[in-house]
């Protein structure tokens, strides 16, 4: 899992999405430009203490030619949008009678703030002289619907630029993200709330029921986000394997016993293998002697046979990580029926 550029705000606004990224994310990284005042003073007090207590969140600061092109792109896009609203209610409302101009050059609308060192001094100007936007010390007051715009158009610069994925836990512009095709798409969106599915059914709880404190003391854990790299590692392999085979079962993708047949089965031969098939074959030990086994084995097949023991300790690590999460969750367990 790459790092992931973080967008349209300096934090995530749904906490369960914010709970989940803590458990299955290896980073992520909102635009944050420098900033001449205390964090305290633009982020919130969970914000802070993740950053503190874990390596979740690392800040990116836009590139000055990243800015520029975002502002570019960005005033063409308001062109369009000033030219023909009406064109382009969908994307911000869903109520066709809305007049997006009035809505926009409305300073009680202009609550957002996009501060200075994400744009260009082209894209001030523009949205200053056409009432879009209101300055201040540090940047323009804009509304949420173009400061989403920008922000998207700058988040996908960025990922290009930096070769990141993007992720945005704000769902009421995928209208406007589909026309633009950027940012989270369908796929990888579906795909998230996949991982998010596979976990909430292997704990008996939803992720939106543990409670903060427990998933940051969690992420603080060295081994469990070792663990967590194996669980996420396994669930790709898990996705890819669905694309041939719909009926994949995660749970099933996550069973080291036909690993370890194999290697039986290349070692000692059939036989054996079918001995041990109706023995517990699932410990650390046995793995560690087949290990050395392998190691002592001088043929063309040695190769295949350590990456049978590469894949069992990775679906053990990942094991161990929803064990471990079963454990911290026990106390807000809900049963399913």
């Amino acid at each position: 899992m790459r790092s992931m550029i973080y967008y349209p705000g300096f934090e995530l606004e749904n906490e369960t999405w914010l709970k989940f990224a803590l458990l299955y994310f290896e980073e992520l990284r909102p635009i944050i430009p420098p900033m001449v005042t205390k964090r305290e003073n633009y982020l919130s007090p969970t914000a802070i203490k993740i950053m503190e207590s874990t390596n979740l969140i690392r800040p990116y600061q836009p590139e000055y030619e990243e800015g520029c092109c975002a502002s570019i792109i960005a005033c063409e896009q308001f062109e369009r949008y000033l030219a023909n609203p009406k064109r382009y209610t969908d994307f911000f409302s869903r109520y066709s009678n809305t007049d997006l101009i009035q809505k926009w050059t409305s300073p009680d609308n202009q609550n957002c703030k996009l501060y200075e060192g994400k744009f260009s001094t082209t894209f001030y100007d523009y949205c200053v002289e056409h009432h879009l936007a209101r300055p201040f010390e540090q940047g323009i007051y804009i509304s949420k619907d173009l400061a989403f715009v920008y922000m998207s158009l700058l988040a996908d610069i960025i990922s290009k630029n930096q070769e990141y994925e993007m992720f945005t836990d704000i769902g009421r512009y995928d209208t406007l993200l589909l026309y633009n095709d950027r940012a989270t798409k369908p796929s990888q969106r579906t795909y998230y709330q996949k991982a998010r599915t596979e976990i909430e059914f292997a704990i008996p709880t939803q992720i939106n029921n543990i409670p903060l404190d427990t998933i940051i003391a969690l992420r603080k854990d060295r081994s469990f986000d070792s663990s967590r790299r194996a669980f996420v590692f396994e669930f790709e392999n898990y996705m890819r394997l669905r694309q041939k085979d719909p009926n994949a079962s995660f749970e099933e993708a996550l069973r080291i016993r036909g690993d370890i047949l194999n290697i039986i089965s290349k070692l000692f031969g059939p036989i054996k293998s079918l001995y041990l098939a109706f023995k517990d074959v699932a410990g650390l030990p046995l793995v560690d002697t087949l290990s050395i086994a392998i190691d002592n084995k001088d043929d063309w097949e040695t190769s295949s046979l350590q990456s049978y023991i590469g894949n069992i300790r990775s679906k053990k690590q990942a094991n161990r990580y929803l064990a471990k999460l079963r454990k911290s969750v026990h106390p807000y367990s809900t049963f399913k029926q």
